[in-house]
């Protein structure tokens, strides 16, 4: 049984709690897409193995009080390609646009460069 507990933790271990510092300065509602998206795309990322490094930020105070977001975050991720173990440096650039309309999706993934080999 104890096994069994073991092995489902490590495998949901990359979480939004253990990915980002408490101090990141990243978005909440891209803090949960960013992971979402680099562990779907990235499925050879070790468990524990997704950290965030940095967060920087750019506001963009567009007019009448409408302010953007822009970030790039810097991650550390530790992969195992080919029984090989492995880091690599992961750079998400992302948005957060101003708006309260509930229907639109008001956060964008703008790229992510990653030079990680998943088999």
């Amino acid at each position: 049984m104890t096994l069994l507990f073991l092995s489902c933790v490590s495998v949901s271990a990359n979480t939004v709690e253990s990915i980002y510092s408490a101090e990141s300065k990243l978005h909440p509602a891209l803090k949960k897409e960013i992971a979402a998206v680099l562990l779907e795309d990235y499925k050879c990322i070790n468990a524990y193995g997704l950290r965030e490094l940095n967060t920087e930020v750019v506001v963009d105070r567009v007019d009448q009080g409408v302010v953007d977001y822009y970030y790039t975050t810097t991650f550390s991720a530790t992969y195992t390609y080919d029984y090989h173990p492995n880091t690599a440096k992961v750079v998400v650039k992302s948005a957060k646009y101003a708006g309260s309309n509930p229907t639109i999706k008001w956060t964008d993934i703008e790229s992510i460069e990653a030079h990680i080999l998943c088999e």
